[in-house]
């Protein structure tokens, strides 16, 4: 019995890739169909893939091509990196595209530096990117970032965030007691900080609650770190 979807993979200079062969008689509806089909029965194979798809054996309208690759997505767990053209220079230039891609997106991820251990005094870490500190930040310690400032641990130092203009960073810690906390431009010492607003009276014991700094008009707030917090912040 003749298929009317029939899929191979392919490796082309390295990119992985699925070339779909669709039957040049079928209606598209029904087509659709056993797109769906047939990238459900190989999902497990697939898995999280990420890859260049390419249709071949009939001619496919811009609309059609995007459904396709719409209902390829709805049936599969793939991430679609790019359409292949049947021009093979066309396809080269996809290819070098989607390489130098991957490779700035590798390179932003690398960016992004973790430090394990705790921050004494006279101590500095400092990255153009997010900084993620596995352990404590002691007075006289200092996290320097153009991005976000991640502490799992207490911060009781110096923490700078967004310092490249960035007014959407934040400062998270599991125990927020700073000397200091700047986001972009703006500076806050300890003590001109506004507590967080669910905080009723003060407490003698330790506060073990995550709080989160964050930048609004020109004023710096710590608040606790809960799903309400997270859901206002731009993570854009």
């Amino acid at each position: 019995m003749k298929q009317s979807v029939i899929i191979k993979g392919n490796i082309s200079k390295g990119a992985k890739g699925v070339t779909v062969i669709l039957d040049p008689q079928e209606p598209f509806k029904e087509l659709k169909k056993h797109v769906a089909e047939k990238f459900r029965e190989l999902s497990d194979f697939l898995k999280q893939s990420r890859m260049a798809v390419a249709f071949e054996g009939r001619e496919l309208t811009l609309p059609q091509q995007q459904e396709l690759l719409d209902v390829i997505t709805e049936n599969s767990e793939i991430e679609i990196l790019y359409l292949m053209e049947e021009n093979p220079q066309k396809e080269r230039a996809y290819e070098q595209q989607i390489a130098a891609a991957l490779q700035a997106e590798q390179q932003k991820t690398a960016e992004n530096m973790f430090y394990k251990g705790t921050l004494r005094s006279g101590q500095v870490v400092e990255s153009e990117s997010s900084v993620v500190i596995i352990g404590d930040v002691n007075p006289g310690g200092k996290v320097v970032s153009g991005g976000n400032i991640i502490i799992l641990g207490a911060l009781k130092g110096v923490a700078c965030a967004g310092i490249t203009g960035n007014r959407q960073a934040f400062v998270v810690a599991l125990e927020m007691k700073p000397t200091q906390i700047r986001i972009d431009n703006i500076v806050a010492k300890c003590g001109d900080v506004p507590a967080p607003k669910s905080r009723i009276r003060k407490k003698k014991t330790v506060d073990e609650t995550p709080k989160i700094a964050v930048l609004r008009e020109d004023n710096i707030f710590i608040e606790n770190l809960d799903r309400e917090t997270l859901s206002s912040l731009d993570l854009s």
